[in-house]
């Protein structure tokens, strides 16, 4: 219901105030199509939006699948740049559509997987990646792309990835990546006032 709906904005917004008080300077946050139809991210303004990728699932929801495109395309009306995988096609329509600055992505055609870890070369390095398996890549590489696009120099993505904890789904080990390298004093940059701590937000719109 409406009334639901609201109370729902009021409590996310109400976390986010709390945790810029308890001195929290970014946030990762996973928006399902679902969220954004029903409007439960009214309000907020991302630093940075990431598309990973478009398959025919959530069809029983949407109705069909330029339904469900156009629904994970609002996010990307409340953003400030986009991360988007290129090497998806409705990525690359999307790439063409959005107003903010696109910082795009796809998996690069040279690279290596070996035992406990994968290699590819990025922005004149290469991008270690603690997980085996072509399947992990391209999320690893949204997060890299979103680390930078938040202002993360490629050294400091580059020397954290490999020290990225594990995580039992490739979006919660994506996430998990971008904290490391976004959300970690070590190597985040962020300056901002208490006032606007809780807008610096990533989202990922993870194929839900």
């Amino acid at each position: 219901s409406r009334r639901q709906r609201q109370m729902c904005i009021r409590d996310r917004h109400r976390t986010l105030r709390q945790m810029a008080g308890d001195g929290i300077t970014a946030v990762v946050m996973e928006v399902s199509s679902q969220a954004l139809v029903q409007q439960r991210t009214a309000g907020l303004t991302f630093e940075a939006a990431v598309f990973t990728n478009l398959s025919p699932e959530h069809l029983d929801y949407h109705g069909d699948i330029e339904r469900y495109f156009a629904a994970k395309a609002m996010l990307f009306t409340q953003c400030r740049r986009a991360v988007i995988h290129t090497g998806d096609p409705y990525g690359r329509r999307l790439a063409e559509q959005v107003t903010v600055p696109v910082t795009p992505y796809h998996l690069p055609w040279r690279y290596r997987c070996e035992a406990g870890r994968s290699i590819l070369p990025w922005r004149g390095g290469q991008l270690v990646i603690p997980l085996t398996g072509e399947v992990f890549l391209p999320d690893a590489l949204a997060a890299a792309e979103t680390a930078v696009a938040m202002g993360v120099s490629p050294g400091q993505v580059m020397a954290a990835m490999p020290h990225a904890p594990a995580a039992t789904t490739t979006v919660r080990r994506a996430v998990a990546t971008v904290e490391l390298v976004v959300a970690t004093p070590a190597f985040a940059r962020t300056d901002v006032s208490p006032a606007n701590r809780a807008d610096k937000l990533a989202a990922s719109n993870h194929m839900r």
